[in-house]
């Protein structure tokens, strides 16, 4: 396994099926492999252990139904050799492709204006591409980037954009509540924004800095963003990470922060510094070259005050900073995934202005809240599940 500061994943090796059948690779994420929406790791134990070579399954079989739809997924391609038909739109070709139960994605306008590329069998290599990458995957088909649509049964469909849930962003899945603009999501989780154009989701913190996300983690309440890190020959050099406290997000206690090229401070007196196993071994070898000072702490985020909400390198008078998610200390460094675990809190009852609002969340109404807000409201007899995301209870 690789960190995003090794970058040991080229745009080669992202075609070489290091992420396994219907799952896509993206070289600039940590980790490099996501499952498409709509699907799900085959091996959740080999996925989550950095084994993705297995790849993903429909989260639900199609079943060739008439009610398939697809999620488009921005700038991607795809290592599967198309068969390719006449088409006047994408909706056309789109509507090819469900009439045959075999196509699993299709993309329109590839060669020409009337293309439509058909995909057949368990989809490969495919690849994330963001602004100003180029296409150097051996083998492949596809010359371009493409946006690809693929075949999902309505339920998955559902799951991925029904109700209030925000628009996937490339092949990110933004759960509900999280918002990326003001029609979609809950207005108090508002903090992310998707660069259509790419299919990159960012989260903005509260200077304004704003972060890739690298993966949402829905059942957890979790999703990790990209340190920010600029290394020049002997400085490294970042900023302060500050969330707002008012937002329903904080940074959790599974991130060990490592703090940079710092100079004696009082302040670092509560922390692990210099001798610290962690510090010695992030600083070895090449990653010297980014340093000036070889001065390094080490701490648990949230286990400090003030931590939950911050990291902080001007206060203990450092340089810059990194995070390592869940990191096995007693791993090589290169397994360690370079990131910053945020949280946020369950949901309430999501927002609405009328009864319409509260279709797509059976068993509720719109009702005005004591704060003065309308969320629709479970009825009698059932109770809002912020895990599930729906009412539940009743009689049965």
């Amino acid at each position: 396994m690789c960190n995003l500061k090794q970058n040991c994943f080229a745009i080669d090796d992202c075609g070489l099926d290091v992420c396994g059948v219907y799952s896509s690779c993206n070289d600039n994420d940590n980790p490099i492999c996501k499952c498409l929406p709509g699907f799900q790791p085959i091996s959740e134990k080999e996925w989550d252990s950095g084994k993705w070579d297995a790849g993903c399954l429909p989260s639900t079989p199609s079943g060739c139904r008439n009610d398939d739809g697809f999620v488009q997924l921005k700038r991607m391609r795809v290592r599967n050799n198309p068969i390719f038909t006449s088409a006047n739109s994408s909706d056309e070709c789109k509507a090819y492709c469900l009439r045959d139960c075999a196509c699993v994605a299709c993309t329109y306008g590839l060669n020409s204006r009337s293309d439509c590329a058909v995909f057949y069998g368990e989809l490969k290599g495919v690849q994330e591409l963001e602004e100003g990458e180029g296409l150097h995957q051996k083998n492949s088909p596809i010359s371009t980037p493409v946006d690809l649509h693929v075949r999902v049964a309505a339920a998955s469909l559902e799951n991925i954009t029904g109700g209030k849930r925000c628009s996937n962003c490339g092949a990110n899945i933004i759960p509900y509540p999280l918002s990326t603009g003001p029609n979609c999501g809950d207005p108090a989780y508002r903090g992310f924004s998707c660069n259509d154009t790419v299919g990159q989701l960012r989260f903005r913190a509260l200077d304004g800095a704003s972060y890739a996300v690298t993966s949402i983690n829905a059942e957890k309440l979790t999703f990790v963003i990209q340190p920010e890190r600029i290394c020049w020959p002997n400085e490294a050099k970042s900023r302060d990470l500050q969330l707002n406290s008012t937002q329903p997000f904080q940074i959790t206690r599974k991130n060990t922060i490592l703090l940079l090229s710092c100079s004696d401070s009082p302040s670092l007196s509560s922390l692990r510094c210099t001798s610290a196993e962690v510090c010695k071994r992030y600083m070895s070898g090449d990653d010297a070259l980014c340093f000036a000072s070889r001065s390094c702490c080490s701490y648990t985020a949230g286990r400090l005050p003030l931590t939950s909400h911050s990291i902080s390198i001007s206060g203990p008078n450092c340089s810059a900073y990194t995070s390592f998610v869940n990191a096995n200390l007693s791993q090589l460094k290169d397994q360690w995934v370079e990131g910053v675990e945020i949280s946020w809190k369950a949901s309430l009852e999501p927002v609405c202005d009328s009864s319409a609002d509260c279709r797509s969340w059976p068993n509720s109404r719109c009702s005005t809240t004591p704060s003065g807000q309308k969320r629709c409201i479970c009825n009698a007899n059932f109770q809002w599940d912020p895990f599930q995301l729906m009412c539940t209870g009743g009689d049965h």
